[in-house]
């Protein structure tokens, strides 16, 4: 700690109720500031907005509107937690708006142009696509049957042939969560 930080509480502090005060504003519960030792009472204008959080599993949900906090909106994610899936944990930064993040996830087209390498392969850029909107969600999925699965797949997958369905789903879940989930198949 700063050593003028603790000369200041050392010659500034004072205790009422049981409760320190020190010479700067301090956060307490329901998101009110403690009046300073240079103020007696804090306008209303200085208060901190509390939400609503739940922990279900890696997640922690916010509710940042008025309404009480609707559990069942929750999406289920058992893969991230469930003992029969592996997972990674940890974070990419990503210097953009993470509206631009579904937007690229949403735009099933560009693998096969910016992934050609990797997993993008032409049948699949010309493939149509199904849309569906359903309670705020957004999906969007693409069949390629028959197809040439990209050897990143199809190594691993045993589809290394020219009779493989693929069906990849793009879905917008919620501002922090979009999941990608891939089918690979015999056609």
């Amino acid at each position: 700690m700063c050593s003028s930080v603790v000369s200041a509480i050392g010659r500034h502090a004072r205790g009422r109720r049981g409760r320190l005060r020190i010479p700067w504003p301090a956060l307490r519960r329901g998101g009110r500031l403690h009046p300073s030792a240079f103020a007696e009472e804090l306008p209303e204008r200085h208060r901190v907005r509390a939400f609503p959080l739940v922990e279900r599993g890696p997640f922690v949900w916010a509710w940042l509107g008025e309404s009480a906090p609707d559990l069942t909106r929750i999406p289920a994610t058992p893969w991230l937690d469930g003992a029969d899936w592996v997972s990674s944990r940890g974070y990419f930064h990503l210097p953009a708006n993470y509206v631009s993040l579904h937007e690229n996830l949403l735009d099933l087209t560009h693998l096969s142009y910016v992934h050609a390498r990797s997993f993008g392969t032409p049948d699949y850029a010309g493939a149509p696509c199904e849309s569906n909107l359903e309670e705020g969600r957004y999906r969007i999925t693409r069949t390629v049957m028959p197809t040439k699965l990209p050897p990143v797949w199809a190594k691993p997958t045993g589809l290394e042939h020219n009779a493989a369905a693929r069906i990849a789903t793009s879905e917008f879940v919620t501002p922090g969560l979009h999941v990608v989930t891939l089918t690979s198949s015999h056609a």
